[in-house]
């Protein structure tokens, strides 16, 4: 997550960009599509040449890149205003968790985000290169000395302990760094505590640190090496002859002294996709990595996590999206399931359904009879259903509720916050969230029972036809067609657009709805492409976790989100993606 260039890398940096503004190079200056495959995309402005970028640097939820004539501009998630990028030019470019640093041409570090009205606090210089984690920032001095420090609230700036001696590189991930002696030894830590981690023996050419206390390097001989600072075990790692490594969350990648890009991982995912081509340099997001081709592009890819967004073919009259693993009711009342299948969310029972819903880790379907089925997950009841006959189910985070056909509502599973606690009264609808249950009363009031530390409770007046419970948020359809938003208010969740809709699905951190013309708009977080939905028209909407899904009027599922979809050229500064790239352009 940050830079990884040494007192000789402001040089190579030089050179580098030297090579990119070469007549060959600019030969190649062409955009691109803006998205090649299911899961890879190519960063290019909206119009005019590419822009052309000498480094990269990638975050959780968004990255940023540093252009040929030294200028950063930064795309995905800007929550924590960390496109504010004051002007350079830079010789380096770090993304942290909330906040954004550079080195610029004189040595001086420049910081921003972390919600900052201005600057962050910073020592004074002069440094070569600068890495960035969640809320603390280092420098590698041009002396070869390491200086670290808080970012943001009231410590800002504040120095914290950096281990001793002389380096030529940094790297940082959330919550430790890392670092490469002149001696080739590395040397990782966490901010914050005494002492230093347990690391591999040898020399080492590269170090980076990754998303939770993964780490990896690359030896002098081309090896590639990953470690956890959490297990004494190394983590497998490709043979083969590598010039650099990126670590991520679970999943890492390596760059082939050939330039070509391979990946891999140590969790249940098991879908890595990978860009080809040819790369002069690669970083790891959580779930993203980007790469700076030979030609001074960039390009970014996304593992799909879970395969959430692989949606099966054929016809589909409901959807239902939850964290990890989507369900279809398909036109012959067969439900199927794709996704993320840990605990066995995806072995749909034999049987005939009507109706299907998610929750973290479950499914939970209605049966033509009436009766209700759910599996997976177990670990609270989520799966022990009463009897009875119902006329509609929906699954929270660990628990779940059922309409009956006298208009009552069950719930089970988990209680820790009273969300199995129905008020009593007859009910027309339900939705369940994490730790919240919702219900539209016969009078068409809504009613929400359960946690209400985000104001999950405090329901709007009016008359509504349907309502849906997202992470610590809610949103109803009312009687008329407008929606309406309550509970936390985080990343802009309630902040629901004006006009006419037919339905509406809150998810983790976001929220979509139905227009009456077919059309979807999604609204509150965007760090992994959820908001961008396709155009319709559509006949069926649902919210997941960093992903959503719709039902176009043929039948068809599309899914959109978890990084597969295209990041737009977002400048900071007012500058726009035309006159970045005409900047980056020029001679």
């Amino acid at each position: 997550m940050g830079s990884r260039r040494g007192m000789a890398g402001a040089l190579a940096l030089l050179l580098m960009a030297t090579l990119l503004a070469s007549p060959a190079a600019a030969e190649q200056r062409t955009s691109e599509p803006l998205l090649v495959g299911k899961d890879r995309w190519d960063l290019v402005a909206d119009a005019g040449p590419a822009p052309v970028f000498v480094a990269v640097s990638a975050a959780d939820i968004y990255s940023c890149g540093l252009l040929i004539d030294g200028e950063i501009i930064c795309w995905g998630d800007d929550h924590h205003g960390q496109f504010d990028a004051p002007e350079g030019p830079f010789i380096s470019v770090a993304a942290g968790e909330m906040h954004v640093c550079g080195v610029r041409a004189n040595g001086e570090i420049a910081c921003w985000g972390a919600s900052a009205a201005g600057p962050l606090d910073v020592p004074e210089g002069p440094f070569v290169a600068a890495a960035a984690g969640l809320g603390f920032s280092c420098g590698l001095r041009t002396g070869g000395e390491i200086a670290c420090w808080r970012v943001g609230g009231v410590a800002d700036g504040e120095q914290i302990e950096s281990p001793r001696g002389s380096f030529t590189a940094i790297t940082a991930g959330r919550r430790h760094a890392c670092g490469l002696r002149t001696s080739g030894e590395v040397a990782c830590w966490t901010p914050y505590r005494d002492g230093l981690h347990e690391t591999p023996e040898g020399s080492f050419a590269s170090v980076s640190a990754g998303r939770f206390g993964d780490s990896c390097g690359v030896r002098v001989n081309g090896e590639v090496v990953c470690w956890s600072q959490y297990s004494e075990e190394q983590i497998d790692a490709p043979n083969g002859s590598f010039a650099a490594v990126a670590a991520g969350f679970l999943e890492h990648c390596g760059l082939r002294t050939s330039g070509d890009v391979v990946c891999w991982g140590n969790s249940h995912n098991e879908q890595i996709y990978v860009a080809t081509g040819s790369f002069v340099t690669i970083v790891a997001g959580e779930i993203h990595w980007c790469g700076v081709r030979t030609s001074g592009a960039i390009t970014c890819w996304s593992t799909n996590y879970k395969g959430q967004l692989d949606a099966p073919a054929g016809q589909f009259s409901a959807i239902a999206a939850g964290p990890q693993h989507s369900c279809g009711l398909r036109s012959g009342d067969e439900i199927v399931c794709w996704g993320g299948n840990d605990f066995g969310q995806l072995d749909v029972p034999t049987g005939r359904f009507t109706a299907v819903t998610v929750g973290w880790g479950h499914s939970c379907g209605l049966r033509t009879d009436s009766g209700v089925d759910c599996w997976g997950r177990n670990d609270h009841g989520q799966l022990e259903t009463p009897d009875g006959q119902y006329t509609a189910v929906t699954a929270g985070w660990y628990h779940s509720c059922g309409l009956r056909t006298d208009d009552g509502v069950d719930c089970w599973g988990r209680n820790d916050h009273g969300q199995l606690e129905t008020p009593d009264g007859q009910y027309t609808a339900i939705a369940a969230g994490r730790d919240h249950s919702c219900g539209i009363l016969a009078d068409g009031t809504v009613n929400c029972w359960g946690a209400n530390n985000r104001r999950q409770l405090e329901t709007p007046e009016g008359l509504f036809a349907s309502v849906s419970a997202g992470l610590v948020h809610s949103c109803g359809l009312r009687t008329e067609g407008e929606l309406v938003c309550w509970g936390h208010d985080y990343f802009g969740k309630l902040g629901a657009p004006q006009g006419s809709f037919t339905a509406v699905s809150a998810g983790f951190e976001h929220t979509c709805g139905l227009r009456s013309d077919g059309e979807i708009d999604c609204w509150g977080t965007n760090d992994a492409g959820q908001l961008d939905a396709p155009a319709g028209p559509f006949a069926a909407v649902a919210a997941g976790g960093r992903y959503s899904c719709g039902i176009r009027v043929n039948g068809d599922i599309d899914c959109w989100g978890e990084w597969r979809s295209v990041p737009k050229l977002q400048p900071s500064r007012g500058r726009t993606a035309a006159s970045a790239a005409e900047s980056a352009n020029r001679p």
